[in-house]
């Protein structure tokens, strides 16, 4: 189980890494490798644009738009703000995707809305606005359009978290099943735009290592929210129920009410506690404790031993 502020031992987003300790080049050393026509300048701006990734590999998101805005500034005075940047438009773009799983995360891992949401939703309006500034003058319609759209998102996203806390910046506030879900739609939606202006999403996606952990770390908060003692009283029933559709989700990619078969993972273990959800699911739905335990509490068994393995 999980506090409500998003401490746990079983999954961590990965806020920590390597130190984006780079010195940044001034703009008088870059133009005055770019006019001498040595590649010190084109140096640094690869330089730049490996600490954007490495800090995005680590979590380190702020750094990340530090390195990818350093690297935007080099290229332009490399090119007299006339030549394309696809890393630099990469790097936005993979922000903006990592930002997104963030934020997801660490929803199912703590059960709330929190100030990290609107820090990460800063980030996230940083990211799409420099990429569509970049893409505004592309020639290729799909990606400058994605981006306007992923911005428009971002901003009905910001908007959204603004309302929810009441325009205090900090501060801990219960969060309902509705609006978790409401949350994850909107990240829904930006990330789909996010993997579009990637070159390569599928690189870029949690591994399936993570996803089986952070379904049971959901799977595992949906119990502890039933209580043995005046269940129909005390039990939150409605987050019981987001923890539980949100981890077959996160396992299928499908809604936990589609009829349809889920594919196979190709693990006999995650395969049979995603089949058990559905009935996980139902019996939260009829509000019995007694199944609904017995149900989560097998699935949480399953999991953990297919994360071991």
């Amino acid at each position: 189980m999980t506090d409500q502020t998003g401490n746990n031992d079983q999954v961590q987003p990965n806020s920590t890494g390597p130190s984006a300790e780079l010195p940044a080049p001034a703009a008088s050393e870059i133009a005055s490798a770019a006019n001498s026509g040595n590649s010190t300048g084109s140096e640094f701006y690869k330089q730049a644009i490996f600490m954007c990734n490495r800090a995005i590999t680590a979590g380190m998101l702020n750094d990340a738009m530090q390195w990818a805005h350093q690297a935007e500034q080099i290229g332009a005075v490399l090119d007299n703000n006339t030549g394309s940047m696809p890393d630099v438009e990469a790097a936005y773009a993979r922000i903006m995707l990592h930002a997104c799983l963030r934020s997801q995360e660490k929803a199912l891992i703590c059960g709330n809305i929190l100030p990290e949401h609107r820090q990460l939703a800063d980030i996230l309006q940083q990211a799409t606005e420099r990429l569509s500034a970049r893409l505004i003058t592309s020639k290729e319609t799909e990606p400058k359009v994605v981006a306007l759209v992923a911005q428009g998102f971002v901003t009905r996203h910001q908007t959204k978290l603004g309302e929810f806390f009441g325009g205090k910046e900090q501060g801990f506030r219960y969060s309902s099943s509705d609006d978790l879900d409401a949350m994850l739609e909107s990240l829904s939606s930006i990330q789909q735009c996010a993997e579009r202006l990637c070159d390569n999403a599928q690189a870029y996606e949690q591994p399936f290592e993570r996803k089986v952990k952070l379904a049971e770390t959901a799977v595992s908060n949906a119990r502890y929210s039933l209580s043995r003692m005046f269940s129909s009283f005390l039990s939150d029933w409605s987050k019981a129920e987001f923890y539980c559709k949100r981890a077959y989700l996160l396992l299928t990619t499908q809604p936990i009410n589609e009829e349809k078969q889920p594919k196979s993972s190709g693990n006999a273990a995650v395969d049979k506690a995603v089949s058990a959800l559905p009935s996980a699911y139902a019996a939260l739905r009829r509000r019995s404790y007694k199944d609904s335990a017995a149900a989560l509490k097998a699935v949480e068994a399953g999991l953990k031993g297919a994360a071991k393995n």
